[in-house]
């Protein structure tokens, strides 16, 4: 009878101590950070706008541009030189070396795909 009783006590608590209420009433956040994880095809969504840079780099056979930016807070990004690649490469003429540059992004399949320039 004692041990059936205590089978089912730490039954019981195993169950209470993995519970979503009783992280709840604890305070605790047991989403695990998750919330950047997604299936199949998605992927989490990242973007910015007005972003202020000077591009370092063109290279018109790649359509890509060389950008050193500034910090993006909503990012949490550190100014920093990166590889950008443009949806229209036509605009790859339009600039040069040097220039200073307003522009905004988004992250598509992998690459970070400037979407307009200002």
């Amino acid at each position: 009878m004692k041990r059936c009783s205590l089978i089912l006590f730490t039954g019981f608590m195993a169950l209470q101590i993995t519970s979503p209420s009783w992280a709840d009433d604890m305070n605790m956040d047991m989403s695990g950070g998750m919330d950047h994880m997604t299936s199949g095809s998605e992927q989490p969504m990242e973007a910015a706008k007005g972003v202020k840079g000077v591009i370092r780099q063109i290279d018109r056979t790649k359509g890509i541009m060389t950008i050193s930016h500034e910090p993006i807070p909503s990012l949490g990004w550190s100014a920093m030189t990166m590889d950008f690649s443009v949806k229209n490469p036509a605009w790859l003429g339009s600039f040069k070396a040097g220039q200073s540059i307003h522009f905004d992004f988004v992250r598509q399949r992998g690459a970070y795909v400037i979407t307009a320039v200002k």
